[in-house]
C-alpha cells in the first residue's frame, strides 16, 4: 500500500458484487460519499449474457452517464450485442459502442440486455455521491 500526504485519495480493489445474478464477474464500484464525500459515483460491470438489468421506468434527481463498449481490451468497438434502452417511453437499440446521457429528471428504463454475442462492458456514471431511483410520477 502506498503512503503518503495523499494516500487517503486511492481507492484500491473497489471491487463488488453486483445485484443480477446474471452477471457472473465482480464488477468495479466507486461510492462518492462512501470513499471520499465527493459528488459522483460509477461501476463497471462485464455483461456475458442476456438478461433485464432495469425492469421498470425511473428517473434520478442528477445527471447520468452511461456507456456501452465492446468486451475486447484492444478493440472496444468489437461490439456483438443486442441492448434496449428506453428514455422517456421511447425504445432505443444499442447494437455498437455508445454513449448515453440521461440528463436530472429524464425517465429511463427498462434496460435489456436482448443478445450478447461477445462479452461486453456496461459504465454507469452518476454526477451524485449516492445512487437513488425515484418514482416516475406516471
Amino acid at each position: 500500500m502506498s503512503e503518503g500526504k495523499y494516500a487517503r485519495l486511492i481507492k484500491f480493489e473497489p471491487l463488488d458484487k453486483s445485484s443480477h445474478t446474471a452477471v457472473l464477474h465482480p464488477m468495479i464500484r466507486y461510492k462518492g460519499k462512501e470513499y471520499a464525500n465527493a459528488d459522483f459515483t460509477y461501476s463497471l460491470t462485464y455483461v456475458t449474457q442476456p438478461f433485464t438489468m432495469i425492469k421498470e421506468p425511473h428517473k434520478h434527481d442528477f445527471d447520468q452517464f452511461v456507456a456501452f463498449m465492446g468486451g475486447n481490451p484492444t478493440d472496444f468497438q468489437d461490439f456483438d450485442a443486442e441492448i434496449e434502452f428506453y428514455i422517456e417511453g421511447e425504445k432505443y437499440i444499442i447494437d455498437k459502442t455508445a454513449t448515453i446521457h440521461v440528463p436530472k429528471g429524464t425517465i429511463h428504463g427498462p434496460l435489456h440486455y436482448k443478445r450478447v454475442g461477445k462479452p461486453l462492458l456496461f459504465l454507469d456514471m452518476t454526477i451524485t455521491g449516492s445512487y437513488v431511483k425515484l418514482p416516475t410520477d406516471k
